[in-house]
This record gives structure tokens, sequence and C-alpha cells, in this order.
């Protein structure tokens, strides 16, 4: 267990380390007087409760890691706080509720891994508008569910993206790279540009209700009704904007 005192530590202590070890119990809540903190790793012990929201206290926070944990409940919308992180990893916890939206306020974040929990809903936008995001994002082992966010495309720097194993649905973008959308509940036509042209940089396991693509991907021929739903569906958005202008 880590002790209470640890809070009593120097106030000037910049890293605390604990990672790999069988530390149980709740995070101590005196671990908020450690103001300084840039680096704090507790991954891959005993921990277990709920993340203490006091963890947004932290502000000089740069690299989080809680991975390998039995954390459970939601992640507190508080680490919206720390606005300096660059790495931030929950993996393999029991998380759920929805990924909280204030993740949005962390523009430096270049590495997200959010994997192997229960979280549900969708995806927010402001998550998918962190143009920091260069290194890593992972998603996968959840129960995020809804439609792909069609603005994924702005993530251009990203290296790789692990949604797999969700209950996402929708179609597929075709602006995206290093992309792992295996086991969710994409339907249509697969594209052909970009990634898409390589198939050794892609999984679509899983999804069976796709078709088209290039020939390795061996999916069947989308129907013209097919094509025609895939068509209907980008064009709902544009529809009652061009019958405005009309009305107008």
């Amino acid at each position: 267990m880590l002790p209470e005192a640890v809070g009593s530590l120097s106030t000037q202590l910049k890293i605390l380390s604990v990672e790999n070890n069988q530390f149980f119990g709740n995070i101590p809540s005196g671990l908020r007087n450690l103001v300084n903190l840039e680096l704090l790793h507790l991954g891959d012990n005993q921990f277990k409760g709920q993340i203490p929201g006091t963890i947004g206290d932290l502000l000089k926070l740069q690299r989080l890691t809680l991975q390998g944990n039995k954390f459970l409940g939601e992640i507190p919308p508080s680490i919206g706080n720390l606005t300096l992180l660059t790495t931030l990893n929950f993996g393999e916890n029991m998380l759920e509720e929805s990924i909280p939206s204030s993740l949005g306020k962390c523009q430096n974040i270049a590495l997200l891994d959010l994997s192997n929990n229960n979280l549900s809903g969708t995806i927010p936008t402001e998550v998918i508008r962190l143009s920091s995001l260069s290194i890593y994002l992972d998603l996968s082992q959840n129960q995020l569910n809804g439609p792909f966010p069609s603005n994924f495309g702005v993530l251009k720097n990203l290296g790789v993206i692990d949604i797999s194993e969700n209950k996402l649905s929708d179609d597929i973008p075709n602006s995206l790279e290093n992309l792992n959308l295996s086991f969710n509940h994409f339907e249509g036509e697969v594209p052909i540009k970009g990634v898409f042209n390589n198939s050794s940089a892609i999984s679509l396991d899983g999804n069976d209700n796709l078709c088209g693509g290039i020939s390795e991907l061996h999916l069947s021929t989308c129907s013209i009704k097919e094509s025609k739903q895939s068509r209907a569906r980008s064009l709902k958005p544009i529809i009652p904007i061009v019958a405005g202008i009309l009305l107008v």
C-alpha cells in the first residue's frame, strides 16, 4: 500500500515512479500536495478504487501513467486541468462511463492510451481535435459506440490509431493512416485512396458489412444499392443546407 505519508514528501519532488510493484489500495489523498510533480508513474500495480478528482491539482504533470491496475468508475473531468500533459496512459483498468470532453484541453498530449477498459458512449470531438496527438491513440477494447467521427482526418501527424474491438459504426473515412478498425460495426464501401491503398497498413477484420476496397483485402464487390446508400449518407448533411438556400 502506498502510504498516506507520501504527501509529506518535499513539495519540490518532480518524479514519483513506483511502477511494476505490488502496491494496492487507493491512491493516497495526500498525493495532491506534491504540486511540482512532472512525472507520476503508478502503472502495473494493484491499485483500485476511483481515480481521484484531485489528480487535476497536479498542474505541472507532463506524464501520467496508471495502466495495468484495477481502477474503476469514471475518468475525472479534472484531467482537463493538466494542460502540460504529453503522455496519458490509463490502459488495462476497469474504467467506465464516457471519455471526458475536458481531455480536449490537454493541448500538448502526444500519446493517449485508454485501451482495455469499459468506456462507453461516443468519442468526444474535443479529443479528435487534439492536433498534438502525434505518437499513439489507443481506444481499443472498450464499449465505445456511435458513428465514426468524421473529423478523425485532422490527426494528420498521428503515427498509430487503434480503435478496434468497440461498437463503432457507419462509413469509414478515407483520410487516416496506420489504422486498426477491426471488430466494430462498420459498413459500406471501403475507400481505395490514401492508407486504404496499402493492405498492410490497415486492419478491418470483424466488420461483416464492408465491401469494395483494393483486391488484396478480399472483400465482396459493392452492389449498386450499397454504393447508392453510401453516397446518400454522405449527402445527408448537405441536403438541408441546399434546401435552405433555395428557400431564401
